[in-house]
């Protein structure tokens, strides 16, 4: 499946997906990203619900560890929608750690978790192994 997005730029760049820039950037071919891409997923595929935990036992600090690897992980992937999502999380994260707390910054805290878990469910889709019915 990656074959086909690799050749589709269009499609891969207007979702926030750039596979050509991360083959050449970790210098592998198709078949070791296509590994990392499934570690990706299985990786963080729980993401919402453990930051959302985090979030509610005020476990800043674990969440900010936690974006920090996905921004990383992410980047490196060439999926910039969620790298974007993520870094935006981070500041607001990292705002908490500060000591930053409001009705207001609950409110964008959870606009940003909300954004993160789309951009991550975009890319999972655009990654996914085809499905034969």
């Amino acid at each position: 499946m990656l074959g086909r997005h690799l050749h589709d730029k269009d499609m891969t760049e207007a979702h926030g997906f750039a596979p050509a820039g991360a083959l050449a950037r970790l210098g592998i071919g198709p078949q070791q990203y296509q590994q990392l891409l499934l570690k990706f997923h299985a990786q963080y595929e729980q993401t919402s619900g453990q930051l959302e935990s985090f979030i509610a036992r005020k476990q800043y600090d674990a969440a900010v560890h936690y974006v920090h690897t996905l921004r990383g992980t992410s980047s490196s992937l060439s999926a910039d929608r969620v790298y974007e999502a993520a870094t935006d999380l981070e500041e607001m994260l990292q705002s908490r750690l500060n000591g930053a707390e409001d009705a207001a910054g609950d409110h964008q805290l959870a606009q940003a978790l909300a954004a993160v878990s789309e951009a991550l469910q975009e890319f999972f889709h655009m990654i996914e192994k085809p499905r034969f019915d």
